[in-house]
């Protein structure tokens, strides 16, 4: 099962640009699995209307899975910027940001969460700022995370980091 949330994931976090769009519910998203992540990222997410005709592409079962790596996605891509750029600002070492978890994680959704937070320690243990600006660069990681929804630019991890 973990190939193919994977495959799923990397949907998911391909979509963690932000956008503002009035959305209450979506079809095959059960909002009672939501429960224990934090309620404006979910909305914020919710409100992404490219992420929500993405996640119309999924099978309905399947829904809720995405959404909850989404939302786990940004907390943690937002969590890691500013991780690294306090490494760059002090070369104090960083540290892996924790998962926001739901309280009924889909299948798949720990073993997922947890190889990205072992990716990103490698990058940390490497020592180096320029291996977490590597990783936090990705494709289909963390570069297309909003860095923070609250910015009217919706700048993003890659915009941010290349200077654009």
């Amino acid at each position: 099962m973990v190939g193919r949330f994977t495959a799923l994931a990397i949907a998911a976090t391909f979509t963690l640009a932000g956008c503002t769009h009035a959305e209450t519910s979506i079809d095959g998203v059960d909002q009672a699995k939501l429960a224990g992540l934090p309620s404006d990222v979910v909305a914020e997410r919710l409100a992404d209307p490219v992420f929500v005709e993405n996640l119309s592409g999924f099978p309905l079962g399947e829904r809720t899975g995405v959404v909850q790596l989404n939302v786990a996605s940004a907390i943690f891509c937002r969590d890691l910027y500013g991780q690294y750029e306090q490494w760059t600002i002090t070369a104090t070492t960083p540290h892996v940001p924790s998962v926001a978890t739901p309280d009924t994680p889909e299948p798949g959704f720990n073993e997922f969460m947890a190889q990205w937070s072992s990716s990103a320690q490698k990058a940390i243990d490497a020592g180096d700022p320029a291996e977490l600006r590597s990783y936090l660069l990705l494709t289909l990681g963390c570069r297309d995370t909003i860095v923070d929804p609250r910015d009217a630019e919706k700048r993003t991890v890659a915009e941010l980091l290349e200077g654009r």
